[in-house]
């Protein structure tokens, strides 16, 4: 068993919970702008965006798919960054539980003893297993891919055909309304899981010292 020095663990369960703050944050916003206008690109069409104003020219009315890669990935890279804050938090004197793939990461974070708050424990049910939204089921199944494997796509391009895989991301062009219903949802869901976020991140001081809140997730050792 690796031992750590005091506080080490803490400060890191504090950077990730900003991490994921800051991908759940951005998620939530550009969904309440898909929820609103239907369109997740519909955000540049005001105001001068120099190199984005030329690569996003999209006739008005209509929805650039490409956009939902980096929001997918957000979510999902959000998910995965609040988890291994957990387990930084749970095991503040060792080097904690965090398998690498994303599907044993989430089992040994829904099979941890320390408490967990409902609304995250939602959030990743819904967006990394078997009840996805319809729609995002019917993506999956016509990539050919799972969450997990967009995930490592993404931050690794030459790991499978990346740009293949783009092809299918069409079924989330949203001009209709089932996305702009996604995107509520989305949206309404991801209010209490930043919510907690937050306050886990601003639980741990500087110097990583925790408070109530994360010394309840603080599993002792046997």
């Amino acid at each position: 068993m690796d031992v750590v020095k005091e506080n080490f663990n803490l400060k890191q369960a504090k950077s990730a919970w900003l991490s994921a703050a800051d991908d759940f944050k951005m998620v939530a916003a550009l969904a309440e702008i898909g929820a609103a206008q239907g369109s997740i690109d519909s955000y540049m069409k005001e105001g001068d965006y120099g190199a984005f104003a030329e690569a996003y020219d999209i006739p008005a009315d209509s929805s650039n798919f490409q956009s939902c890669v980096p929001l997918l990935y957000c979510l999902v890279n959000g998910i995965e960054l609040f988890i291994k804050a957990s387990e930084y938090a749970a095991y503040p004197d060792r080097a904690p539980n965090r398998p690498q793939k994303l599907p044993e990461l989430i089992e040994a974070f829904k099979s941890a003893p320390y408490p967990k708050n409902e609304a995250v424990l939602a959030l990743v049910e819904k967006y990394t297993g078997d009840q996805a939204p319809e729609l995002m089921q019917r993506f999956l199944e016509n990539s050919g891919k799972s969450m997990a494997d967009l995930l490592v796509m993404r931050r690794h391009i030459g790991t499978g055909n990346f740009f293949s895989a783009l092809e299918a991301f069409e079924p989330l062009v949203y001009t209709e309304e089932e996305g702009r219903l996604f995107f509520s949802a989305l949206h309404d869901e991801l209010s209490a899981v930043i919510a907690c976020t937050d306050e886990l991140f601003f639980d741990i001081d500087e110097d990583g010292n925790p408070g109530a809140l994360v010394e309840a997730l603080h599993v002792p050792e046997a």
